[in-house]
């Protein structure tokens, strides 16, 4: 196993990473919005 491999390979699995918790934040904060939504004007 080449050390240079590994981190050749790291960085674009981190920014891939950091692409994946970024939607799943945004998505998480349109469902959160959608909840309160619903709470406050139910029907």
């Amino acid at each position: 196993m080449r050390l240079q491999g590994a981190k050749r390979e790291r960085a674009p699995l981190r920014i891939v990473f950091m692409s994946v918790v970024l939607h799943i934040a945004i998505r998480l904060r349109c469902l959160s919005n959608a909840y309160q939504h619903k709470v406050w004007m139910p029907g």
